[in-house]
């Protein structure tokens, strides 16, 4: 098995258990994606923008669940946005100013429902707590060997938030020793997937302070992408790609953003796809797993990707959406 390089080092001040941004999570692509710029043209979507501003209703941020961002109902914004005109920002109550990526693509405008993009991670929580109930019987605890390391669980729970863990394993004291990622296929392949993380400024920050040569080979690709746009815009129906040349890059966008660290929420112990089954006593599952540090290779292979999205406009090209994604998860076009 080969491993990733420079596993010993992990990104300063990112803990295993650190829920900030950096590679998004493919759990979190819909979050990622569904925000309110280029929305307000679809369906009835300015009119409820408008309605909601009028009437003092507060929006989701991007990536939460509470309605906490209350936009001021400035009478020029609104004639404004009655003509047609979408203003890039908006002034906020709290004196801050946002603009509609900052704001979460709600049921009301279109978007999914909560507990939509997690449905296939809680049928596998389900499942892998019968069966473990079945397994321990009347014990407390009974040794399960998660990936690459055997701990004492007496049970499974899903891990709170949009780490790259879905649910982890628990002692009998109730803390937590292992994190799973649970990837959707029966029996699965790489085109289950949709993409391992994203590749803006804004998910890389705290990546791209301790590896500069990663905003340089990412900084590379962008630009070789803008040398094929149209009029500065992404071709529909091509998917452009190049592989990574910097092995840790691969090991975060795979494992979570605190590779090379101790493991936790944001450095899993297994990359689980399909069902999940015990063999014995080890966790696995219906579709190919993966422990901390294996590298992927072929179909899965962690690779930078950009294909046409309407509603993306990544390193400034229109229509761009660029991420890290498995080799085999669609039809590429061209390497670049």
């Amino acid at each position: 098995m080969l491993l990733y390089e420079l596993t010993q080092y992990p990104v300063k001040g990112v803990k295993s258990t650190q829920k900030g941004p950096l590679v998004i999570p493919e759990d979190m692509q819909e979050i990622e994606e569904a925000n309110l710029s280029g929305q307000l043209s679809k369906r009835n979507n300015l009119d409820i923008f408008i309605q909601k501003l009028q009437n003092k209703q507060p929006f989701v941020p991007v990536g939460a669940t509470e309605a906490t961002i209350l936009l001021k109902p400035d009478p020029e914004t609104i004639e404004l946005l009655r003509q047609g005109q979408i203003p890039q920002k908006f002034a906020g109550e709290d004196g801050k100013m946002y603009s509609l990526t900052a704001l979460q693509k709600t049921a009301e405008f279109g978007g999914r429902q909560a507990g939509f993009s997690t449905r296939d991670e809680d049928a596998a929580l389900s499942s892998v707590n019968a069966q473990f109930a079945e397994l321990k019987g009347a014990a407390d605890a009974v040794k399960i060997t998660i990936g690459d390391k055997t701990v004492s669980v007496a049970g499974f729970a899903s891990t709170p938030g949009t780490p790259k863990s879905d649910f982890h394993a628990y002692d009998a004291s109730g803390k937590e020793v292992a994190w799973i990622s649970h990837k959707k296929g029966v029996p699965g392949t790489a085109k289950d997937f949709q993409q391992y993380g994203g590749l803006s400024d804004r998910e890389l920050a705290a990546v791209y302070k301790e590896m500069p040569a990663a905003k340089e080979e990412i900084n590379a690709f962008a630009k070789a992408i803008k040398e094929r746009t149209i009029d500065g815009a992404m071709p529909r129906n091509m998917t452009l790609a190049r592989k990574i040349q910097n092995g840790r890059l691969r090991g975060i966008a795979v494992y979570g953003n605190a590779f090379g660290g101790e493991r936790g929420q944001q450095n899993v112990d297994l990359i689980m796809q399909g069902d999940p089954v015990f063999d014995g006593n080890k966790l696995t599952g219906t579709g190919p797993t993966h422990s901390n540090g294996e590298r992927l290779e072929d179909a899965y292979e962690p690779i930078m990707m950009v294909r046409y999205s309407s509603d993306r406009n990544n390193f400034g090209i229109k229509g761009a959406r660029m991420s890290i994604s498995p080799q085999g998860s669609r039809k590429i076009t061209e390497f670049i």
